[in-house]
């Protein structure tokens, strides 16, 4: 009973705030990865009242009612290699849970995963009663169960895809008294946002990014929401009939200037676009496409090329960038 109220508090409980000061641990990475190079943070926890969202710096990298901080693989691929999630601080295990597939939620599904929602999960509790949550975790990684001592940067199990969730990722929170704290300004959920944050919990403080830029990819077929997630393909057929460059955001805004650009393997652009994006999106993809040439793609290595320009209200220019290469064979 104790972990199905734990739970249905996570996903449901409208936060208030602390009656007692809260207890924050210092906080080491919670994943074995690079931060920007093989995982991204894709949520931030919500601090926005009623029915709109904001992040702890009043930016949009967050959902409604989101009481933790998402970070994200670029692919399944990486997620079957075995992506560590390790404690963040010295605690004793809380509560834990197993046994839910690493599936993608979905229409048919949602009911169902609604009711599993963080899916494999557990939660360590520390010194002060500040306790970490640590979801979507992959099926059978468990490492620990109630009541064993863990060490900060101590592997507890790996990143997964189970319970209420689109994409392979970690669902990381902080509750204490009933009350979900965000650690990248110590502050409540409810407590206001602010352009000025400064304090963290986290002992190597983790740099906001107003816009995550997932690794792009080449495929040949226009990629849906769940396709999107699987291990881009490295060499394709020279006389494939489609040929697309594939890019993955979280965190768009109205105005980003996308440009998407297609090289031969001479270097001569086979293909380009640009768009400014309408309105904001949290998850947001966007694709350009080929045919197939008489007489097939040129054989040799393509490079796909993904510049975004953002110009923020002062005028600064921020600019995300990426670059994917495939083999066209035969």
């Amino acid at each position: 009973m104790r972990l199905i109220f734990a739970l249905a508090t996570f996903l449901s409980s409208t936060p208030v705030f602390a009656q007692e000061q809260a207890s924050f641990p210092e906080l080491s990475f919670p994943l074995k990865c690079e931060l920007g190079e093989n995982c991204w943070i894709a949520r931030y926890v919500d601090r926005a009242p009623g029915t709109e969202r904001a992040d702890y710096t009043c930016g949009d990298r967050s959902q409604h009612n989101h009481k933790g901080t998402d970070f994200t693989l670029a692919n399944l691929g990486e997620m079957a290699k075995g992506i560590a999630v390790l404690a963040a601080a010295d605690g004793v295990v809380d509560v834990t849970r197993d046994g839910i597939k690493d599936e993608f939620a979905n229409k048919s599904n949602h009911a169902e995963k609604t009711k599993v929602g963080l899916g494999n999960v557990v939660g360590i509790k520390h010194a002060g009663g500040m306790i970490s949550y640590y979801g979507h975790m992959k099926e059978g990684s468990i490492l620990v169960k109630k009541g064993d001592a863990v060490k900060a940067g101590q592997k507890i199990g790996e990143v997964g895809l189970s319970g209420l969730t689109g994409y392979p990722h970690m669902h990381f929170a902080l509750r204490q008294s009933n009350i979900w704290y965000d650690p990248f300004d110590k502050k409540p959920m409810q407590a206001s946002c602010s352009v000025a944050s400064s304090e963290s919990a986290w002992i190597n403080k983790l740099n906001y990014t107003g816009l995550t830029l997932l690794p792009a990819s080449f495929s040949t077929e226009v990629l849906t929401s769940e396709s999107q997630w699987e291990t881009p393909q490295t060499q394709i057929s020279k006389d494939t009939k489609l040929l697309f460059l594939n890019g993955r955001t979280f965190g768009t805004l109205k105005g980003d200037k996308w440009l998407l650009k297609i090289r031969r393997p001479d270097g001569s652009v086979a293909k380009e676009y640009t768009k400014s994006i309408e309105k904001n999106q949290q998850n947001h993809r966007r694709y350009i496409g080929m045919r197939r040439p008489a007489g097939g793609f040129m054989p040799g290595i393509w490079t796909g090329e993904i510049l975004i320009i953002r110009q923020a209200k002062d005028g600064t220019i921020e600019k995300f960038e990426d670059t994917v290469q495939v083999e066209l064979v035969g």
